[in-house]
């Protein structure tokens, strides 16, 4: 009898602290960041020699699952998790912007103008560069100024300080386009520049222009804008 009383007694304990946490996790908890080459890293170490990259595709699942809200902070180098309330809380004393969005399953994306046309770009923290677009024929503004980049199977051309238009305000970005990309994403180099709210619960999508600049020339290295160049000996640059 007494080994059944301590026995429940532990799962009691066990089971108030699992809520504890969890609710600790959904209210507002924070982790500290450091933005270094394009890479987010997640609660770095003073001195440390080997720094944890952050999965964001992780964090945001946490937030899809528990529909909290997802702050990326670049100003004061945190991910935050926000309930409901805080998240309310936070858009009603801050100047963060609704930006028109789409959801899909654990991700969303977002739409740019670029020469007037309307293009549609995912959130991926996880690509170094800015915008990477897979080649079509068809896109208006190909034949102007870019740099030719051209490997044995695959080629690119690099649109630097482009002009688009985000949220209603025109910027200058770097578009990449070529036959190696299979999907339209928006890289560290656009999104560093801007806090984002991320509404997990309600679909939504909140952004404030932050202090840090918008990479205007494609810097990264060259497997960041496709990976089957890495194994090709021959590349030539030409400006076009």
């Amino acid at each position: 009898m007494k080994n059944t009383i301590a026995l429940f007694s532990l799962l009691l304990l066990y089971s108030c602290n699992a809520i504890k946490n969890e609710a600790a996790f959904s209210s507002q908890a924070c982790e500290n960041i450091e933005l270094d080459n394009n890479r987010i890293f997640i609660n770095p170490q003073i001195g440390a020699k080997k720094k944890s990259l952050l999965d964001f595709n992780k964090t945001s699942a946490v937030c899809f699952r528990k529909k909290t809200g997802c702050h990326l902070d670049f100003d004061n180098q945190q991910l935050c998790s926000l309930s409901e309330k805080k998240l309310q809380e936070f858009l009603n004393s801050s100047d963060y912007k609704e930006i028109e969005s789409k959801f899909r399953g654990q991700s969303f994306s977002f739409s740019i103008l670029i020469k007037r046309k309307e293009y549609e770009f995912l959130f991926d923290p996880g690509f170094a560069g800015s915008f990477r677009m897979p080649y079509k024929a068809s896109i208006p503004f190909l034949k102007e100024a870019h740099q030719n980049i051209e490997s044995q199977s695959s080629i690119a051309f690099v649109y630097n300080n482009k002009s688009i238009s985000f949220n209603g305000i025109y910027y200058s970005s770097a578009i990449t386009i070529s036959n190696a990309v299979k999907q339209q994403s928006v890289g560290m180099g656009f999104i560093k520049g801007f806090n984002w709210l991320i509404d997990t619960n309600n679909k939504k999508v909140y952004v404030k222009k932050n202090a840090l600049s918008l990479d205007i020339f494609q810097k990264r290295p060259l497997s960041a804008i496709f990976r089957s160049i890495r194994n090709d000996k021959q590349i030539s640059f030409t400006e076009k």
